[in-house]
C-alpha cells in the first residue's frame, strides 16, 4: 500500500507541472496579446519592445505590438517569467538536490554582491533562435513570412527565453548553496526583451552587420568574416539579396556552431548599442548593465562594428 501511494503521489506532482507549464505558455501568449492595453511605470521587457517602436532602425516596422508599457506591478507578481522561476522553485527538490554533496556553490562571486552576467545566457539563445530559423521549424518559427505573422515570432522567441529560463533555475538547484544563481525576475525579464528584440530585427541587424564587415579592409583581406557569424558569400551581394545565398547562410548556419555563436554575439552587440541603449536614453532611463559596455567582444570586433569609437 506504501508504494502505490507513493506512486500515487508522484504521478499527481508530474501532472501538476504539466499544468504548472501549460499554464506558463499560455499565459506568455495573453500577455504579449494585452500588452497595448496597460500604459503606466516601465518595466524592462515591456521598455524593451516598445523600443521595436519608438526606434526601428531602418524604415517602418512590421510589429504589431505598440509603444505601450505595462505598469511594473502587474508584471513582477503576475508575469509568465515570475511564473517560471516559481515552478523551478516549487518542483520536486528530491530531484536535484543530493545530500551527499560536498559544494557550497560560488562563494566568492556571492561575496562579492555581483550577480552571475545575462550575457551567456541571452548568446545561446540568439544562437538557438537562429538554428531553428534555419531549420524552418513550424513549431518555433523565428522569421516573419506571408505564413507567419510578427506576433507568432516574438511569442516563440518568448517562449525560448523562457526555456532557457527554467533551464537556468533547474540547474541552480543542482549544487548546494548555488540556488541563488536563478535568475531574478526582472533579470528573467530582461533576457526576454532582448532576445525578442534582436529576433523581431534580423533583416536589419544582419543588413548593418555584413556593412560593417564590408566596410572593414583588413576582415576582407584576410578572410575574417567568420569571426563575426558571415559568410564571404554575403559580403559580394549586391541590391535587395541574393535567394541562393540566404539559403547557403541558412545551411551553414544550421551546420556550424560556432559560426552562429559569432553571429549571435555579434547582433547583439548591434541591438544593445544601436537600439536599446539610445531608446532607454530617449525615455530617461538608463538601460541594465550599460556602464560595463559590451564586454563579450574582443577588440577587433569592436573596432569594425563600432568604427566610430
Amino acid at each position: 500500500m506504501r508504494q502505490l501511494f507513493m506512486l500515487h503521489n508522484e504521478s499527481r506532482q508530474k501532472m501538476k507541472k504539466r499544468f504548472q507549464l501549460t499554464f506558463i505558455r499560455h499565459q506568455l501568449m495573453v500577455t504579449l496579446l494585452l500588452l497595448p492595453l496597460f500604459a503606466t511605470t516601465p518595466s524592462v521587457i515591456i521598455q524593451e519592445i516598445s523600443a521595436f517602436t519608438i526606434a526601428p532602425m531602418t524604415g517602418t516596422s512590421n510589429m504589431i505590438i505598440r509603444s505601450h508599457v505595462c505598469h511594473e506591478r502587474l508584471l513582477k507578481p503576475r508575469s509568465i517569467l515570475f511564473r517560471t522561476l516559481q515552478n523551478a522553485k516549487d518542483g520536486d527538490e528530491s530531484d536535484t538536490n543530493n545530500d551527499d554533496q560536498d559544494c557550497i556553490g560560488d562563494k566568492i562571486r556571492e561575496s562579492t554582491g555581483k550577480r552571475p552576467s545575462l550575457n551567456p545566457t541571452i548568446i545561446n539563445t540568439l544562437s538557438q533562435a537562429l538554428s531553428l530559423r534555419s531549420s524552418n521549424d513550424p513549431k518555433f518559427p523565428m522569421e516573419v513570412s506571408p505564413t507567419v505573422t510578427a506576433l507568432e515570432v516574438a511569442i516563440a522567441a518568448g517562449k525560448l527565453a523562457t526555456k532557457a529560463i527554467e533551464k537556468r533555475a533547474t540547474s541552480s538547484k543542482a549544487v548546494k548553496g548555488d540556488e541563488s544563481s536563478a535568475f531574478t525576475p526582472e533579470e528573467s525579464q530582461l533576457i526576454a526583451g532582448r532576445v525578442v528584440g534582436v529576433v523581431m530585427r534580423w533583416k536589419e541587424l544582419e543588413e548593418l552587420l555584413i556593412q560593417r564587415v564590408k566596410d572593414s579592409s583588413w576582415v576582407l583581406k584576410y578572410r575574417e568574416e567568420s569571426s563575426f557569424g558571415v559568410l564571404v558569400e554575403e559580403c559580394h551581394v549586391q541590391g535587395d539579396g541574393d535567394d541562393d545565398v540566404d539559403v547557403m547562410v541558412k545551411n551553414k548556419l544550421k551546420g556550424d556552431p560556432l559560426l552562429r555563436m559569432c553571429r549571435a554575439e555579434c547582433l547583439y552587440a548591434l541591438f544593445l548599442k544601436n537600439v536599446e541603449w539610445p531608446t532607454m536614453k530617449k525615455l530617461g532611463q538608463v538601460s541594465e548593465n550599460e556602464d560595463v559596455g559590451v564586454d563579450f567582444l574582443d577588440k577587433d570586433r569592436m573596432r569594425v562594428l563600432f568604427p566610430d569609437e
